[in-house]
């Protein structure tokens, strides 16, 4: 039996190499006796282990909390821009970037008013509001086509069907045909990061998750 235990939320080196010893533990154990492992996770130590920063924080800052951005939040200790914005036909994710840089790409000129970095956290609800109208007057690829040209961290934020679509998402190989049937569907979702071994995918039937 190989069981995963996450013994530190402070030490990402320990989380990291929690994760993984069970999954090679189990292969070495399968090749070996021919029988497979059983891998045991907490589902509360990985949901902790997503909002790592911001609890890390709250444990060594006397144990304030945090305060988030009122709108279009994002994470708790980033300064404007970053969120994620509606644009007239879907969103727009902007990562952390210079705020009057991108009141030039995108033409704004309320942003240009905020030289001062130390206001893109001050002001942070202030200036994503401000962000937010503008991004809703044009399309997706409106912004992006200027954002990209000038390097300045942004993406399109998906939905699952285009998802599933992109290339990208077929390069991974993370869905993959179970070899049988449900009531209810006929293909089953496997998400293969915890099973790629020599950078392969492990294909077997026997693997898949059910999502």
């Amino acid at each position: 039996m190989t069981i995963c235990r996450q013994h530190s939320l402070l030490t990402r080196k320990r989380r990291a190499w929690g994760r993984l010893t069970p999954v090679i533990t189990g292969k070495d154990i399968s090749g070996i006796t021919g029988r497979s492992g059983l891998v045991e996770v907490s589902p509360i130590e990985s949901a902790l282990d997503l909002q790592f920063e911001v609890f890390t924080a709250h444990l060594n800052d006397g144990e304030r909390l945090p305060q988030r951005s009122a709108i279009n939040n994002a994470q708790t200790y980033l300064e404007a821009p970053y969120g994620i914005y509606a644009t007239a036909d879907g969103c727009l994710a902007l990562a952390m970037s210079s705020v009057t840089q991108l009141g030039e790409l995108l033409e704004c000129e309320a942003l240009l008013a905020y030289t001062d970095p130390a206001t893109w956290f001050s002001a942070r609800d202030e200036i994503k509001a401000v962000i937010a109208l503008h991004l809703a007057t044009r399309s997706t690829a409106y912004w992006i086509e200027r954002l990209e040209a000038a390097d300045y961290w942004c993406a399109e934020v998906l939905d699952w069907n285009r998802l599933t679509a992109h290339p990208a998402f077929a390069a991974l190989q993370m869905v993959q045909n179970a070899g049988f049937r449900t009531t209810y569907r006929a293909r089953d979702a496997h998400f293969q990061r915890c099973h790629r071994y020599d950078s392969r995918c492990n294909q077997s039937a026997r693997n898949v998750v059910w999502v």
